[in-house]
């Protein structure tokens, strides 16, 4: 009878099994289709916005062209070139797929694959890297791409460094930045779109997929040599894989261009910074750096500080106070909280 009994479990057991098999095989599938329907309308929409922005390029030509004909006529001269257009724009489209091919030779000495062998994520930033593109031509630096993953072109209205919070920009001893730093609070937006490049070249050079959103970031500086120190950029993934860790060594140096600045150079991130605050001790507990390049320059603040439990005790209402000032008076980003800062702490210098 026991015999009988527990064959009859197993059967029911071997039952349920086959049914959640079955089940799941039915969500794989429909998952399946799922993501190439993403894919699909995220490859209609990108053509889409490409013919959209090609048309109206080609309206303000039409237009450049008939004005400059009515001043001419106005001016009774024929003896007048054509001044030289800004942009090669013809019949070809502002940025194609060559265009992003040649960019990630240059900037990352890779090959950018065919549309069919890119992910969901992968194709995103390309799409965003193509609005950047063009928005970089169109505002007269068509010569090129940017620095590395997350470049942007400078803002149009002057050298950046001229104005905003990069006024705050101080020269700061190398001696004390060494050591490892956390990230307290940043701003969300820059920080999804600089780690959603950052996996996609992840991914495709070594095949590994990761997150927009990290758990935490830290750099650790090595000591300084002259106007420049060893410097890992690192961060944990937040979700899956128990918080895994990745890293990107580099270096960190003191810039030619801005006498305060410090450019972070890594694999797949690369920055310009400058410290604009920091904790009056002889061995800070905490820097606030803006960014000195890109679209979001002297908007952009990064809080980092060596422990999060001493900035969260003693440093938390002085920097929040500096923080408000700054947003109020040079319109600086507002910033969020990273999810969990702790993650990244170094114990030792």
């Amino acid at each position: 009878m026991r015999n009988q009994a527990y064959l009859a479990e197993l059967a029911k057991h071997q039952h349920e099994l086959t049914s959640y098999s079955a089940k799941q095989m039915e969500y794989l599938d429909q998952q399946r289709r799922y993501q190439q329907a993403v894919i699909d309308h995220q490859a209609q929409a990108a053509l889409l916005m490409q013919q959209q922005q090609q048309k109206l390029i080609n309206e303000q030509l039409g237009h450049a062209k008939v004005m400059y004909a009515k001043q001419r006529k106005a001016m009774a001269s024929k003896t007048h070139k054509e001044p030289e257009r800004n942009h090669k724009l013809g019949d070809k489209t502002l940025t194609t797929d060559e265009d992003l091919r040649e960019y990630f030779r240059r900037e990352y000495g890779m090959d950018m694959p065919k549309d069919g062998e890119l992910t969901d994520d992968e194709r995103e930033t390309l799409r965003q890297l193509k609005v950047e593109l063009v928005q970089k031509r169109m505002g007269g630096g068509g010569g090129g791409g940017g620095r590395g993953a997350g470049a942007r072109a400078e803002a149009d209205d002057g050298s950046p460094q001229e104005h905003g919070v990069c006024s705050l920009c101080q020269s700061v001893n190398f001696r004390k930045l060494t050591g490892g730093w956390t990230e307290m609070y940043g701003d969300a937006k820059a920080i999804k779109h600089t780690f959603r490049t950052i996996n996609a070249l992840n991914q495709k050079t070594r095949g590994r997929k990761g997150t927009s959103k990290p758990a935490c970031i830290g750099i650790e500086v090595g000591k300084a040599g002259g106007s420049s120190a060893e410097a890992n950029y690192f961060y944990r993934e937040s979700g899956g894989q128990g918080n895994a860790l990745r890293e990107m060594r580099g270096e960190i140096r003191k810039t030619e261009e801005l006498e305060a600045g410090l450019s972070l150079e890594t694999q797949y991130y690369s920055a310009d910074y400058c410290v604009i605050a920091a904790d009056s001790g002889s061995w800070p507990e905490y820097i606030l750096m803006a960014e000195t390049k890109g679209s979001n320059a002297c908007r952009t603040v990064h809080v980092f500080a060596r422990s999060a439990s001493t900035f969260k005790k003693s440093n938390f209402n002085t920097v929040s106070k500096l923080l408000k000032k700054l947003i109020s008076k040079y319109g600086i980003h507002p910033l969020a909280p990273l999810p969990h800062p702790e993650l990244c702490e170094l114990t030792t210098p």
